[in-house]
């Protein structure tokens, strides 16, 4: 088998299950029988069902008294195979007729034995040995014959009732030789005499009308109509509903065209936020990489203080809230009638005096050292500010 017809069967193979097993046995059928070629055509089972299966086409040499007779034969493989056996049929020519026999039915369908053990067993079956079973059958039994010529029609008689005779040749002319390409026609018979009269042919009766075809013919009219009359219900019914769908399709179009304003709007206004976006990105990634590139700060310089001008300035900002904490907690004691009013100004006026003069020295040491400085803010006494 060449690539192409292998390609070919691939292909064709798609819609049966066991296409390695058919590649393989067409592949030993087509070397052993070069008489057969693989096609594809349509078959109809019994019931009507009609299957585009793979042919095996061609003609199986068989030994008849002495001589080889090429036997055309048609083999379907059926859709599962090897599971169902092939089918094969004796496919006369227009000069031959099916010879009816114990294995060939008049219809040319070829059953064997061989068949009936495939059934039921199709483990260890072969298509070449069915073939070769089948020319083995027709050795014994040929499956068909050749038709017998049809008699040539009699002459019509002469108003005499003999038969009417060819005018004779004239004895001066000398026979020449028939050519191959066109061989001599023969002369023409004598017009019958005028006043015969040609019997009028009978006319023959009509054939009866088989019941059961009949009978088929009006069950398979009637299924048809019934067919015909549900799909122009199911048609009539799709149409409804496509114009009804069509109908609430352009009711609904001005909605649309206000849901795709809306929705060019919002395009939009993403169109600006992710301008922004890629605006925010591209300086938060500036601002990463100028932070980056900035050296690691001193953890000890930032926690504890360097010089004695730090750790004045560290001293001052304690002392500033614990003063803080010690005036609320004065508050808290007015509020709660535990220190007198006049008590309570005497020693919050005293504190306050000393916050400002640490507040206004931590100031000034802060300039000093380059520090921003912030003016201070009154802090809250209250309990509630506190709290």
């Amino acid at each position: 088998m060449n690539d192409v017809v292998h390609r070919w069967l691939d292909q064709v193979l798609a819609p049966y299950v066991e296409r390695a097993r058919i590649m393989h046995d067409m592949e030993r059928v087509l070397t052993e029988y070069h008489t057969l070629r693989l096609r594809t055509d349509m078959f109809t089972y019994d019931d009507g069902r009609m299957l585009l299966l793979l042919l095996l086409d061609g003609t199986l040499p068989v030994p008849i008294r002495g001589q080889v007779y090429h036997i055309p034969v048609h083999v379907w493989i059926p859709r599962a195979y090897p599971a169902e056996a092939p089918i094969v049929y004796v496919a006369p020519t227009q000069n031959m007729v099916v010879c009816r026999g114990s294995c060939v039915a008049p219809d040319g369908r070829v059953r064997l034995p061989y068949m009936d053990a495939w059934e039921r067993k199709p483990e260890g079956t072969s298509l070449t040995e069915l073939l070769r079973e089948c020319q083995t059958v027709f050795h014994l039994e040929p499956p068909v014959m050749a038709k017998r010529p049809e008699p040539a029609p009699a002459p019509s008689p002469d108003a005499h009732g003999a038969p009417a005779r060819p005018p004779k040749a004239s004895s001066s002319a000398v026979p020449a030789a028939p050519s191959a390409a066109a061989p001599s026609r023969p002369p023409k018979p004598a017009p019958p005499p005028a006043e015969e009269k040609r019997a009028a042919p009978t006319a023959t009766p009509p054939r009866p009308v088989n019941p059961g075809l009949a009978e088929l013919q009006a069950r398979l009219h009637a299924k048809l109509s019934r067919s015909v009359a549900e799909t122009r219900d199911a048609m009539g019914e799709a149409t409804v509903q496509l114009e009804r769908l069509c109908g609430d399709l352009e009711r609904g179009r001005p909605a649309m065209d206000d849901e795709m304003q809306r929705l060019r709007v919002v395009r939009d206004l993403c169109i600006v936020d992710a301008e922004r976006l890629d605006a925010t990105i591209q300086q938060a990634q500036q601002q990463t990489a100028e932070l980056q590139g900035r050296a690691d700060p001193d953890v000890d310089h930032m926690l504890c203080p360097t010089s004695l001008v730090e750790s004045q300035l560290l001293q001052l900002m304690a002392e500033d809230l614990a003063l803080e904490d010690t005036l609320y907690q004065l508050g808290r004691a007015l509020y709660a009638d535990q220190l007198p009013l006049d008590r309570f100004l005497k020693h919050a006026r005293i504190l306050s005096r000393d916050q400002f003069m640490k507040r206004a020295l931590a100031q000034k040491i802060a300039a000093g050292l380059g520090w921003p400085t912030a003016t201070p803010t009154p802090a809250p006494h209250s309990s509630s500010a506190r709290e």
